[in-house]
């Protein structure tokens, strides 16, 4: 049994032969590169080479001649294989040292004749070269080695370029890496400077030439989001004396339609406009205007968001699915389903959005757009201004809820502020309260409501049954209204058997819904004889009135409110009244 070795890149081939060989009874040693059969060459001392001529790195004649200038491995009979069949390649193979010559498709019978010949040591006779053909060959042979030398040197070359590329790469991204670490301090100290502030306002007016100073952006906008008109009020400082034509912009269209109600980030750059541009020119027009006016060939607009808060009680929005596990994106597909191209489009955009800034869910505080400068956009950046924003949003909510705790507490502070019989807030601290969330609702651009709450027969009540009975029923409903509403929603009585109640950031339907739940569980409830009163039961009649649909100020809310509660007594009792709002 001999060793034979056969070098060949070739799966389908090492295996085909292999079993030739193993079933002449020898062993076979196979490598798939020049380098690996040298190695194993030397390793393995094999009685015979078979060996491929096209193979990676070192061709199969090149790997010949380096085998024939081996001491060890010289006398080494090497059959050449090769799959072309190119004149004068036999007698290169025969100058370069090969014994023997085989062409592909090997056939099997005469493959193992010709092998048992070489390894019985029956070499076939080699057919003579004459002296000028071998010449011509010699010169195909160096030919074929300058031709490999060259492209070698080409492919060296080659890899040169690419490593100045990646060097050049290597560059960039340590710059960037330099650039974002600065970034990241600055940032930082950004952080610091506004957990300092403790006014919103202040927030919003100093930080656009923070960013600016300290990242050095050409320009960096906040807007606010005026849902009442359904505009963006806008906050800027930038580098330059020009400045964008309106402080108030339209976020029905894109990028601030998608940025209000999605609250997630946009980035237009010159080829967002090129696209742009191919489907509505007039919108691209706007856009580049907006573009223009940040002085930079991209800007990067962020919603900026506060923590959504924990709420015991339910959204008032009857399509609100926060509390009822249903579809959490119902506006997000109510405003889709909306044509923008529509007549009425503004309208029942500003129907859904009544919902939907209203929603309990709705945690938007403003949007930040940043002109970024050539170059500058990468994944570091964009996740630093992410979080950036992030900490604004969260500032700006610890900014409102101190607000929030710091105004109870001086009220508390200054007056006593329920009612001793119902525990429930009292006169005063009702108007103090409807003043206040007023002058909030008109900053904020969001609708308040107010319901105002009589018994009905009350008087006939306490001449039957005696004023401790009265005092137990006025208890008892205080009871009843404190566990309907919400608990940023306030109770007070208004005085006598009226009671009054601020729905902050209610529209009227959410309203009238709330005072028909208060109504009907009045009405269900067993009170001490109620079914002596004219009514058969003890039951309210309800007044609902809305800002700033119905009036502009505290006084002229109740109002409305008393008229509606009178006009719901006037056409019988126990029922609501609210004027229609369209």
């Amino acid at each position: 049994m001999k060793k034979i070795l056969y070098i060949e890149d070739d799966p389908v081939s090492t295996i085909f032969v292999s079993k030739i060989i193993q079933k002449m009874g020898h062993e076979v040693v196979t490598a798939n590169t020049s380098e690996l059969g040298l190695s194993k060459a030397y390793a393995e001392r094999p009685d015979l080479i078979l060996m491929d001529v096209m193979l990676p790195g070192l061709d199969g004649f090149e790997m010949t001649m380096k085998m024939r200038n081996s001491e060890t491995l010289k006398h080494t009979p090497i059959i050449a294989i090769t799959g072309t069949h190119n004149a004068g390649d036999e007698q290169i193979a025969t100058i370069a040292g090969c014994s023997g010559y085989i062409t592909k498709p090997i056939e099997y019978a005469p493959f193992v004749k010709y092998m048992n010949s070489f390894l019985e040591g029956h070499e076939p006779e080699e057919t003579p070269i004459e002296p000028k053909e071998e010449n011509l060959e010699l010169k195909k042979l160096s030919q074929r080695l300058v031709q490999r030398l060259t492209d070698k040197v080409n492919e060296l070359s080659h890899t040169n370029t690419e490593l100045e590329k990646s060097n050049k790469k290597l560059d960039r991204v340590v710059d960037e890496t330099r650039q974002h670490n600065t970034d990241l301090l600055q940032t930082n100290e950004m952080v610091n400077v506004i957990l300092g502030i403790h006014q919103r306002e202040e927030l919003y007016r100093l930080l656009p030439q923070m960013i600016c100073d300290r990242l050095q952006l050409p320009s960096v906008s906040i807007y606010l989001v005026n849902e009442q008109g359904l505009t963006l009020d806008a906050f800027w400082h930038h580098q330059f004396d020009v400045r964008a034509d309106s402080d108030k912009l339209n976020f029905t269209k894109p990028p601030f339609y998608d940025l209000v109600y999605h609250q997630e980030p946009f980035y237009i750059d010159s080829a967002w406009l090129n696209a742009a541009r191919q489907v509505d020119d007039v919108l691209a027009r706007d856009l580049a205007s907006l573009s223009d006016a940040f002085h930079a060939p991209a800007v990067y607009f962020l919603p900026i968001m506060g923590k959504k808060q924990d709420d015991l009680f339910a959204c008032q929005n009857s399509d609100c699915s926060a509390f009822n596990n249903k579809d959490t994106q119902w506006w997000k597909k109510e405003i889709h389903l909306l044509d923008p191209h529509d007549l009425d489009y503004p309208a029942r955009l500003k129907n859904v959005s009544d919902f939907y800034f209203n929603c309990c869910l709705y945690n938007l505080k403003a949007i930040l757009a940043i002109g970024v400068p050539e170059g500058r956009m990468n994944e570091p950046f964009r996740n630093l201004m992410n979080s950036f924003s992030t900490s604004i949003g969260m500032r700006l909510e610890n900014i409102q809820l101190y607000d929030d705790v710091h105004d109870a507490f001086m009220v508390a502070e200054k007056q006593a502020i329920t009612d001793g019989l119902t525990e429930v807030y009292n006169y005063r601290y009702f108007h103090h309260q409807l003043e206040r969330e007023l002058k909030r609702a008109k900053r904020h651009w969001y609708k308040v409501s107010l319901i105002m709450i009589d018994v009905d027969h009350f008087k006939h009540y306490n001449d039957l049954n005696g004023h401790p009975a009265g005092d137990e029923v006025l208890r008892r409903l205080a009871e009843i209204f404190r566990n309907t509403t919400r608990t940023s929603d306030i109770v007070a009585r208004y005085g006598g058997e009226e009671f009054i109640i601020i729905l902050p950031e209610t529209p009227n339907i959410a309203a009238l819904k709330l005072a028909e739940k208060i109504r009907a569980t009045v009405e269900e409830e067993k009170f001490l004889n109620g079914n002596s009163q004219p009514l058969g039961k003890l039951t309210v009649s309800v007044g609902v009135a809305t800002f700033p649909d119905e009036s502009q100020s505290p006084e002229d809310l109740i109002q409305r409110a008393d008229e509606q509660l009178y006009n719901a007594k006037s056409k019988g009792r126990n029922r609501v009244s609210s004027r229609e709002i369209k």
